[in-house]
């Protein structure tokens, strides 16, 4: 009775060595790292918050981006992963619509513990993109 994206991660799950997951650390340790170097740059990360403009809700996931293949249903998505990898503070911010008049988004990853700067920096992108907040999205206007 589960869908098959729960059977994906389920099977997914039972097929880790010890091995598997020591090395998978060593890359999220690496790219936390990696992070803390950008960071003493920069101040924040800007990212999307995925690699495709919105679908039809019908559609479960983009099969492939660009003419590559994706390997599973979360692939279409996994920007979204890095600050949670990290554990970073990451919040999502209006970026603007697609031509279809569905929207699109920006995350900003803030340092780790540094959840006040960014909520400081949502405030401030808030207030300077009232327009793009106020806009109401082109496919609500026109309709389907």
């Amino acid at each position: 009775m589960l869908k098959p994206e729960a059977i994906f991660e389920y099977e997914g799950l039972t097929r880790l060595s010890a091995i598997d997951v020591a090395r998978n650390s060593e890359l999220r340790s690496r790219l936390y790292e990696g992070f803390r170097e950008l960071f003493t740059r920069y101040d924040y990360a800007v990212l999307p918050t995925a690699q495709v403009m919105p679908f039809e809700a019908t559609r479960h996931w983009p099969e492939s981006i660009d003419g590559t293949a994706m390997s599973s249903y979360h692939r279409w998505m996994e920007v979204t992963t890095i600050g949670t990898l990290i554990n970073a503070p990451v919040l999502a911010v209006p970026a603007g619509f697609s031509a279809g008049g569905l929207p699109i988004g920006l995350q900003i990853i803030g340092r780790n513990h540094d959840d006040r700067g960014l909520l400081a920096f949502a405030k401030a992108w808030e207030s300077r993109t009232a327009a793009l907040r106020d806009r109401v999205p082109p496919l609500l206007v026109s309709g389907p």
